[in-house]
This record gives C-alpha cells, structure tokens and sequence, in this order.
C-alpha cells in the first residue's frame, strides 16, 4: 500500500474504481484496513465505485445508492441498510 500513501499526501481526494473486484473474499479482506488507515490519517476524500455491496459497507462512511445513473439514496451504511429510501434501494439490500 506504499503507493496508496504516495498518492494520499499529495491529493485531496482520490478515485478508486472498484479497486477490490480482482480480488477473492478471502484476500479483499486485507485491503479494506490498508486503506482505512491512511484514508483517516490524511483526512483523506475517496470516492470508491463498487458493485459490491460488502466492500461499500466494509470502507465507506457514507453510501450513495445509484440505479440507472440516479442517487437513489445518499446516507451512512447502517442508514441504507436499516431504512432505505426506497423499494429498489431495499431490493439490493435483500429486503
């Protein structure tokens, strides 16, 4: 992650699109923390991409819920999952 920390010290905010899919549940695991850190000690803005919700949930403190190029819902994880806006936004939570 040496290269993460080489790109947060000098930015203000970072892209990352879908930077887990290559990887299997077990391994994704280990990056989740590896970008925590830096991202919270730089104060650092990141905007992930993902299709996967479990890594959204794993790194994000706030989720925006997309369907057909339309936020749906913009709150905390524990927000989207326990109140969604919206019967789509409760369909890919599984409710």
């Amino acid at each position: 992650m040496d290269i993460f920390c080489a790109l947060a010290m000098e930015g203000h905010a970072l892209l990352m699109d879908d930077p887990f899919s290559a990887l299997d549940n077990q391994t994704r695991k280990l990056p989740h923390q590896d970008l925590l850190a830096p991202q919270r000690e730089t104060r650092l803005v990141v905007i992930y991409v993902m299709h996967s919700l479990d890594d959204a949930v794993a790194v994000g403190d706030r989720l925006a819920v997309m369907r057909e190029g339309r936020v749906e819902q913009i709150s905390a994880p524990e927000e989207v999952i326990r109140r969604p806006a919206n019967q789509s936004v409760a369909e890919e939570f599984g409710k």
